[in-house]
């Protein structure tokens, strides 16, 4: 949704407080960086064969619940490997909040 030409934040989004913000972008670069790129975007040699998703991309931020990013991290989605073995469930959640970040 658009007011004056900016979008409108999700209800209900996560935050990603200041003191778990560096634990989780260690989290981030160990885990997901790979593909994904250090600034979200994807555009890594790992993440281009895969198909990573762009997670700056405005529209994707717009559609995407946190919910599916937690089960996306989880249990895999298409190429993406599954994370249930690898991280806390408290991991996956501030994984999924800090995603979310991008679009900030």
């Amino acid at each position: 949704m658009l007011l004056n030409g900016q979008s409108l934040p999700k209800k209900n989004r996560p935050v990603v407080g200041a003191n778990k913000k560096m634990a989780v972008k260690v989290v981030f670069k160990q885990h997901c960086a790979k593909c994904h790129g250090t600034d979200g975007r994807g555009r890594t040699v790992e993440g281009e064969i895969a198909g990573a998703q762009d997670l700056t991309d405005q529209d994707w931020q717009h559609r995407v619940e946190e919910q599916r990013i937690i089960n996306s991290i989880t249990h895999g989605r298409g190429q993406m490997p599954a994370f249930e073995k690898k991280l806390s469930k408290e991991q996956i959640k501030s994984l999924s909040a800090f995603v979310l970040t991008f679009k900030d």
